[in-house]
């Protein structure tokens, strides 16, 4: 028997194997009477971990809030409101444990306003008011950010040798390896960064 043909013929006989192997009623298969064995529970049973329950929240979260906008033009007025005053406050608890960013609360915010509120005027002043709240707290975090790194003894070591390797790395007039002068400077302060932190 030539090679080619003997692969096919091994080929047939396994996948009509698995045909009559397969779970399901075939019409050439007799039917049989199977002693039932107890199934493992499902993944999703063993598995409830933080990061599941989190990941289940976060798209039961995205669910409401799809269902929401679908549907918000054809509730009335009073559950359109009490719908979107619930989604503004998960989102205040979303933002307090970080677990959605200040853009994306931003956005369903503005989103929310645009279609809870009818009257042009309001709404700009709602959105202006929206947009003041986010810069101010955009303001606050970055002041609480610089702070974190002025008490960083680290990071202030890194600075004082930035300052020190762009003067040297300005002055040279040569760059050694034929590099540019951005990139080496780039490998300079990067390699600065990996020392002042590995101290």
């Amino acid at each position: 028997m030539k090679p080619v043909v003997a692969v096919v013929a091994v080929c047939g006989l396994g996948l009509g194997g698995l045909w009559l192997a397969w779970p399901g009623p075939h019409p050439a298969a007799p039917v049989r009477a199977v002693a039932t064995v107890a199934a493992p529970p499902p993944v999703a049973a063993t598995v409830d971990s933080a990061a599941v329950r989190e990941y289940r929240e976060r798209e039961r979260f995205g669910a409401d809030v799809h269902d929401f906008f679908a549907r918000a033009r054809s509730l009335d007025p009073v559950a359109r409101q009490r719908q979107a005053d619930a989604l503004r406050e998960e989102l205040r608890k979303r933002e307090a444990d970080r677990s959605i960013s200040a853009g994306e609360s931003m956005n369903l915010q503005i989103a929310l306003v645009r279609v809870t509120v009818d009257d042009p005027q309001a709404q700009a002043d709602a959105l202006n008011a929206l947009g003041e709240k986010f810069r101010a707290q955009a303001d606050q975090e970055n002041q609480a950010w610089l702070q974190q790194l002025a008490a960083d003894a680290q990071f202030q070591r890194y600075k004082q040798d930035e300052r020190r390797i762009v003067e040297a790395v300005m002055a040279m007039p040569v760059i050694p390896g034929g590099m540019s002068r951005d990139a080496y400077l780039r490998e300079q302060l990067q390699q600065a960064r990996e020392a002042a932190y590995r101290r």
